[in-house]
């Protein structure tokens, strides 16, 4: 069944980051939450993940790591957002990064759910799919700047299955995520682009 994005969400979100805008929140997180923070209101309690007889190894192995570097990723199902999956990737031990998808979404449903919480989007636009038999679909692309610097995209593509399964991605990066992004593309440019 069609989830949804409830994204009814905890935007009374009252902190601020260095810039003073309210960070961009993403049901109960926001972008740029620390590991920490993540952990408290996920309740998790790290020491009982990895106790040694009752604990899950691999789960303590992956938030250890994402404690001791600040990097890595973690799959976490937000309750208050239907049971939907969502993915945190931590960078420099904050969440740089939030994505979540939809099988066979119904978009304009998920679109309002995303204007109602974010505002219009910014950008939207068509892009063309298209199979090695030729077959084509024509998919939608959706993205918002938010005024703490982050972004939110939401574009819709087809995975390669049987039935060619149309997909709905939603991804939250933030100032700092997007701000490294930038300049690896500018130390290293497209060689296949315009001199």
């Amino acid at each position: 069944m069609l989830k949804t994005l409830h994204i009814t969400i905890a935007l009374s979100c009252v902190a601020m980051d260095l810039y003073g805008q309210t960070p961009t929140a993403i049901g109960p997180h926001q972008l740029g939450e620390t590991f920490e923070q993540w952990l408290s209101i996920n309740s998790i309690d790290m020491v009982a993940v990895c106790q040694k007889h009752h604990g899950d190894r691999a789960l303590c192995k992956r938030f250890s790591a994402i404690r001791d570097t600040g990097r890595g990723h973690c799959y976490i199902v937000m309750q208050n957002i239907s049971m939907q999956p969502f993915d945190f990737v931590f960078s420099n031990g904050i969440v740089e990064e939030v994505s979540t998808e939809y099988p066979n979404p119904d978009l304009q449903h998920q679109l309002e759910f995303l204007k109602s919480a974010y505002g219009p989007p910014a950008i939207s636009d068509t892009v063309a799919y298209q199979n090695g038999y030729g077959a084509t679909w024509n998919c939608q692309r959706f993205s918002w700047n938010m005024p703490d610097g982050a972004a939110i995209h939401a574009a819709e593509s087809i995975k390669p299955t049987p039935e060619h399964m149309r997909v709905l991605t939603v991804t939250f990066v933030s100032r700092e995520w997007r701000a490294k992004v930038a300049a690896e593309d500018k130390a290293d440019p497209n060689p296949y682009g315009k001199r």
